[in-house]
């Protein structure tokens, strides 16, 4: 199968295209570390055309909780309009599209953005017959997981970075609260396992350990 990455470069980006290949894929980065941005939508869809693209994981967009707040405009157009972006380069060329989403957990820019790409891709399914299936995880952990000014926070790196360096570590809440990590190799198999599917709207939560629709 030929399959077009966005977010390439990036932390799950890089176990996809991993995973991808270990399957014998011929996979293609579209990350704008390489100067692919998806609010391009012409160069995105050339570049899926020229390919002969036949399903795109689409990884691209700009992470944080609180770190979005100052940045909302660009990832409204980044999130959102960049979602439509990709979608658009698989209509052309009827390509299946893989996209994550995040469920509901409390409100924040990110959320609101991937909440709102997801109604407008599921809209595109019904009107024009948009391929897509939708991933639904968060906190996923792994070697190679950005750290640091400029990087959102994640809990793995910043709980293990603190702890090594003797410092407190910040609990938000109560301190009672529970979450489920999910193993970024893990998240790689489900998202090209969806590549591959035959299904053109299904929503998969990952839980550690299983998968449930």
């Amino acid at each position: 199968m030929k399959i077009l990455c966005t977010g390439s470069n990036g932390f799950i980006g890089k176990y996809v295209v991993r995973e991808a290949v270990s399957r014998g894929h011929e996979i293609w980065g579209y990350d704008n570390v390489n100067g692919n941005n998806v609010l391009d939508r012409d160069n995105l869809i050339a570049r899926a055309d020229v390919r002969d693209i036949q399903a795109i994981i689409h990884l691209a967009g700009m992470l944080g909780t609180h770190e979005l707040w100052d940045k909302r405009e660009k990832a409204i157009d980044v999130n959102i309009k960049g979602a439509l972006n990709v979608a658009d380069a698989a209509l052309f060329v009827d390509a299946k599209m893989v996209s994550i989403e995040q469920p509901h957990i409390w409100y924040n820019v990110y959320e609101a953005t991937k909440f709102a790409a997801r109604r407008m891709l599921t809209g595109l399914h019904y009107d024009q017959g948009l391929r897509v299936e939708f991933v639904t995880a968060h906190n996923a952990f792994g070697s190679g997981q950005h750290h640091g000014d400029g990087h959102p926070q994640k809990i793995v790196p910043t709980f293990a970075t603190l702890a090594w360096g003797g410092e407190d570590i910040p609990i938000w809440g109560n301190g009672e609260q529970r979450v489920n990590l999910v193993y970024a190799g893990d998240l790689a198999k489900m998202l090209v396992d969806r590549a591959e599917s035959m299904w053109h709207l299904r929503c998969i939560h990952i839980m550690p350990g299983r998968s449930s629709l």
